[in-house]
C-alpha cells in the first residue's frame, strides 16, 4: 500500500473520483475474489504473481464478478499466456498494463483500453497521458524516455534494445540522503539511469526486454 503502485495508482487516485478502496492486508486468491463480490468493486490492481493466483481460484471454483470493469496487471513482466485467461475468466471490459518505477512516480507507460490485443500481450504501453499536469516541453507528458548503449552512451534508434533513461518533472531529483546513490543513478545532463533494458517501436510503444542487474523480490519487496 506503500509503494508507488498500490499507493499513487489506488489510495490516491481512488478518493479523487469519490470511490472507496478495499485494502486487504494480506492477499489470498479466494478471500480477494470474495471481496469484489461482496463490496461490488469495478477496478482491480494485481502484481501479475497475484493475478496468476486469481486465474487459479477461478479455474478451481467459479465466482460471479458482475461489476469488475477493469483490471490492472502490472509492476513486473507478465507471462504471455496471462492476457486470454484474464478475458476468459475475470471477463473484464477494460484490460491495461504498463510501466513504471518508484523514482519516476509509478505508471509512465500504459498500453489504452482499445489497443489490439498484440499490444497488450507484447508491450508495455506508450509514454503516459497526464491531461493538464503534463509538461507542454514533453508534449503534456510527466516523463520522458529515451533508449541508450549502456556501454558508450549513445542514443539508440526505435527497435534497438538498450537501458531506459528517464527525465521529466515526475522523475525524482535524488535518493533522500544518499548523495553517492544520486550521482551514480543520474548523468550529467540530468537521466536517470532505471536500469531497464527495453525498446520503443515506430509508434512508441515500449516492450521491456530484461533488467541490468539481477532483482529479488518476495512478499512484495
Amino acid at each position: 500500500m506503500y509503494h508507488v503502485y498500490g499507493y499513487v495508482e489506488g489510495d490516491l487516485t481512488v478518493p479523487f473520483v469519490g470511490g472507496a478502496i478495499v485494502p486487504p492486508l494480506l492477499f489470498d486468491p479466494a478471500a480477494t475474489l470474495v471481496a469484489i463480490e461482496a463490496h461490488r468493486a469495478d477496478d482491480v490492481l494485481l502484481a501479475p504473481t497475484m493475478t496468476l493466483g486469481l486465474l487459479d481460484e477461478l479455474r478451481a471454483r467459479p465466482y460471479v464478478l458482475p461489476t469488475l470493469r477493469a483490471v490492472i496487471p502490472s509492476g513486473q513482466r507478465s507471462p504471455a499466456r496471462i492476457w486470454k485467461d484474464i478475458f476468459d475468466l475475470m471477463h473484464p471490459a477494460e484490460l491495461t498494463t504498463g510501466y513504471g518505477m518508484t523514482e519516476v512516480t509509478a505508471t509512465t507507460t500504459l498500453t489504452q483500453p482499445d489497443d489490439t490485443f498484440e499490444r497488450l500481450t507484447s508491450t508495455n504501453g506508450r509514454k503516459r497521458d497526464v491531461g493538464p499536469a503534463g509538461d507542454p516541453a514533453l508534449g503534456g507528458k510527466l516523463v520522458d524516455y529515451k533508449v541508450i548503449d549502456p556501454e558508450t552512451g549513445r542514443t539508440l534508434a526505435p527497435g534497438e534494445v538498450g537501458e531506459l533513461m528517464a527525465k521529466g518533472p515526475g522523475v525524482t531529483r535524488g535518493y533522500y540522503n544518499k548523495p553517492e546513490a544520486t550521482a551514480e543513478a543520474f548523468d550529467a545532463d540530468g537521466w536517470l539511469h532505471t536500469g531497464d533494458l527495453g525498446k520503443f517501436d515506430a509508434d512508441g510503444y515500449l516492450t521491456l526486454v530484461v533488467r541490468r542487474k539481477e532483482s529479488y523480490r518476495c512478499g512484495g519487496e
